[in-house]
């Protein structure tokens, strides 16, 4: 393992974004001799597995059990990818990098059909056999999870098992499996017993999708904080499982179904204690449908309310126009005015049959209140060849945008994607219109639209499409895609769409490999009867006003008002700043980081401890701070200076921040002092310079700044 973590820190050095792969966290956990090591591994970048709720809530829960260590491991990108088949290092785990070869369970988090190569990378890379049945009493357990498995046929031949249903009661079931048997084929048969996995080897091939029906007792975590921030990068938390809803593309509406409602006291309770002090600046409250939550006002408002006095704000990403509220827009607005965001789908007319009767004149309507409120930003997602699609639809969509013009925003953005039929869904046996049709409504959409619009590559749909719906032979087609160097499909601009599609087979449409896998809790003729209301355009009832009769046993609770106590905190006399000049080193795992990066993590770490630390006023509050002199990633410093304001005395001289970030001295200060050089050291020699720049090599690996020179 040493030999693996010297040659792969070498290669570290030779690299774009380093600091992706060896940096400093806060949060993550080492254990001391755990009986059962679990690689839980992502199949994309650190910055994307980091944004994923699931993923960290699979850590965290994992880790939650005695004995138990779960590891992470991420994709490395091209260029890393490069140097680790040439130096023959293997994927490694991000806490202490062993190679992933080493661990008895290796589980994937698969969020997209568009990571199944990604999973064969992940396999290859780690010196894996890439079917199980080409697989030995030495090899790794591998498991699948995730809603890109709703349909388990594209990687039956691959995984040993397939988990179908909720991560918070399968993983720690396949867990304890691994703690009480020690041999692959023992701990396989143990695993074909639980409801919910389907085992390849042992052809178990059906299972029930098992859901966790009660949140009331939901797993509640701090995630870890990077410092190599993640794309979302925020303190999230889910608040909804499923959707009330029912809109008749979705599939993840369908897939989590029954609609289960968080305990939003026991979250509110939670995000009060963690969140100030967490190190995150925004607090993310995940769901499908977060304005149909009940009690969702009150909840927001008194959360607002108490954040807002340590500078974090929160964001709900998922808005439903017809069930958002005026009091909701008013207090968003609080917190931000930047964006708005709206997925109307296509026209007010087929709107019904695809089960989502929002009307123009409520969009109108919400989108006036909310300029008269202060936002500046709108963006609109729509779908182009759904189902029962006019000509008349795609005018529609235009007459809508022109009066969203009239409004005044000073930005409207529009994302127009293209519709992809899925299992689980009323039109998973839908036939896609073909790719010239949605060139076309795509050239006609931009000819009309006197605005900027994005639209997806229409060949990027047919590939998810196939992927969706392929049938079990699809996986010798997805290693032959990978063999022809076909991963990180889900980068729009990495696909090679025209090979794919040709390697790739059509699905076959009515055939339903999913249904031969999975023993759904949704009736078969629930998705029948729902095309056949489409039709007619009939509308399908929503969860929380009624019941579609789409499953048995649903026994949801609709509509539980609750009220939240406003926590109050003692008013703290206000105090004048006081800067004081902080020397911290920048080496080892630090020296990875870019300096914005590595300002921020100090910064997060600071506000973590609960340090008085002051914030700038305004829209966008952040640390008062400010450093000379940054230095480019991969060079050590045994002395960085950087200044803070406080609102109070602090005593930190002497703390680790993270691995390679310590502060060494701390002094008050008056004002900065006049810069006059810096000490470096270069193979052994000491020089003078005013950068590191007036030293011109590339080498900076072997570049060490020791001091600032100052008046």
């Amino acid at each position: 393992m040493e030999m693996y973590r010297e040659k792969y820190f070498e290669i570290l050095k030779d690299i774009s974004q380093p600091q992706r792969y060896y940096s400093p966290e806060k949060g993550f956990i080492i254990k001391e001799k755990p009986l059962v090591n679990v690689l839980l591994t992502f199949p994309d970048l650190y910055e994307i597995g980091m944004a994923h709720y699931g993923f960290q809530l699979l850590y965290f829960l994992g880790n939650s059990i005695h004995n138990i260590q779960v590891e992470r491991a991420f994709l490395p990108w091209f260029d890393l990818k490069e140097k680790m088949l040439h130096n023959s290092i293997p994927l490694l785990s991000n806490e202490t990098q062993k190679p992933a070869l080493s661990f008895p369970l290796i589980c994937f988090t698969i969020p997209t059909p568009m990571h199944f190569t990604n999973v064969i990378y992940a396999l290859e890379l780690s010196k894996i056999p890439l079917k199980w049945e080409q697989r030995s009493d030495k090899d790794p357990i591998i498991v699948g999870g995730g809603m890109a498995l709703s349909n388990p046929a594209p990687l039956f031949d691959i995984f040993d098992v397939i988990a179908i249903g909720d991560g918070e009661i399968l993983f720690p079931k396949i867990l304890e499996v691994f703690k009480e048997k020690e041999k692959r084929i023992e701990r396989l048969e143990e695993l074909s017993k639980i409801e919910g996995l389907i085992v390849p080897p042992l052809k178990k091939e059906k299972t029930k999708r098992v859901i966790l029906r009660d949140l009331k007792e939901q797993f509640l975590f701090k995630p870890i904080v990077p410092s190599f921030p993640s794309v979302h990068n925020r303190f999230t938390i889910e608040i909804m499982k499923g959707c009330p809803w029912g809109c008749r593309f979705c599939q993840a509406g369908f897939w989590y179904r029954p609609y289960r409602e968080s305990n939003l006291e026991e979250i509110y309770k939670f995000l009060i204690k963690n969140a100030p002090f967490s190190g995150f600046t925004e607090v993310g409250l995940l769901s499908l449908s977060s304005s149909d939550l009940s009690s969702i006002f009150p909840f927001c408002k008194n959360l607002i309310e108490y954040l807002k006095k340590y500078n974090i704000s929160i964001s709900m990403p998922s808005l439903r126009i017809d069930s958002l509220s005026f009091p909701l827009i008013e207090i968003l607005q609080k917190i931000r005015k930047s964006s708005l965001t709206f997925a109307p789908e296509t026209s007010e007319p087929l709107r019904k049959k695809i089960n989502k009767p929002i009307k123009d004149e409520e969009i109108l309507k919400v989108l006036i209140k909310a300029k008269n409120l202060g936002w500046k930003n709108v963006k609109f997602y729509f779908m182009l060849g759904l189902p029962f699609e006019e000509e008349k639809d795609l005018k529609e969509i235009i007459y809508l945008i022109e009066e969203v013009k009239k409004i005044g925003f000073p930005s409207i953005s529009l994302n127009i994607s293209n519709f992809v039929p899925k299992p689980w869904t009323p039109f998973q046996n839908y036939k896609m219109i073909s790719l010239s049709e949605l060139y076309e409504k795509q050239n006609f959409l931009k000819k009309k639209l006197k605005i900027k619009a994005k639209f997806t590559n229409p060949k990027i749909s047919f590939i998810e499409e196939r992927l969706s719906r392929g049938g079990r032979g699809l996986s010798d087609f997805l290693i032959e895609l990978y063999k022809k160097g076909h991963f990180f499909d889900c980068w729009d601009e990495y696909v090679k769409v025209d090979e794919y599609l040709s390697i790739l087979p059509e699905s076959k449409i009515c055939e339903n490999p999913w249904e031969h896998f999975i023993d759904f809790d949704i009736n078969k003729d629930f998705f029948e009867r729902e095309f056949e209301r489409a039709k007619e355009g009939i509308i399908t009832v929503s969860c929380q006003k009624g019941c579609a009769n789409c499953m048995e046993n649903c026994k949801i609770e609709r509509k539980r008002e609750v009220s939240f106590e406003l926590f109050k905190e003692e008013n703290k006399e206000k105090k004048e700043r006081i800067t004081y000049k902080f020397y911290i080193t920048k080496i080892g795992k630090a020296k990875f980081l870019s300096y914005t990066n590595y300002l921020n993590f100090i910064s997060s770490y600071l506000i973590s401890k609960k340090y008085p630390i002051s914030f700038s006023s305004g829209y966008n509050p952040h640390p008062i701070m400010s450093a000379e002199n940054s230095l480019p990633v991969g060079v050590e410093s045994l002395e960085e200076i950087i200044y803070f304001n406080f609102f109070d005395q602090i005593s930190i001289e002497g703390e680790e921040i993270s691995e390679g970030i310590m502060v060494v001295k701390v002094e008050k200060v008056e004002k900065k002092d006049k810069f006059k050089g810096i000490l470096f050291e270069y193979k052994n020699k000491k020089m003078i310079l005013k950068s590191h720049k007036d030293l011109k090599i590339k080498d900076y690996f072997n570049l060490k700044k020791i001091k600032n020179l100052i008046w």
